[in-house]
């Protein structure tokens, strides 16, 4: 059925603004949350928090658009620049 996501956008910077164009330039975190049932796990009271996937791209997300968006970069490291974190419950934090 049906998952809820919970999505939070926290803006780092607002640049780049043009009337002229009707644009800007923003940076921003995307966080996601949800509860996926197939994930959930038992777990030692005391002893792990949460798993931290380093592949985020093993598990299920929900695919996220901006209505009107004209473009959108992801930041290139050395190491990615997200994170996926499952509890127990399993409840899904993911961050962009």
């Amino acid at each position: 059925g049906p998952v809820q996501v919970d999505v939070d956008m926290f803006v780092l910077s607002l640049r780049d603004v043009s009337f002229m164009n009707m644009d800007y330039t923003v940076q921003v975190y995307l966080r996601t949350r949800w509860k996926d049932s197939r994930l959930r796990y038992d777990n030692q009271p005391g002893k792990v928090k949460y798993l931290n996937l380093n592949d985020p791209s093993k598990v299920w997300r929900p695919d996220l658009f901006i209505p009107n968006e004209k473009e959108a970069n992801f930041h290139k490291l050395l190491l990615p620049n997200t994170f996926l974190r499952i509890y127990p419950q399993g409840n899904v934090f993911y961050s962009v």
